[in-house]
């Protein structure tokens, strides 16, 4: 997963979109 304005994937599977 990238930083930015891409999907982060935590621990369990939830997925976060960051949009800067």
């Amino acid at each position: 997963a990238n930083y930015g304005n891409e999907k982060i994937t935590f621990g369990a599977g939830t997925k976060l979109t960051i949009k800067p």
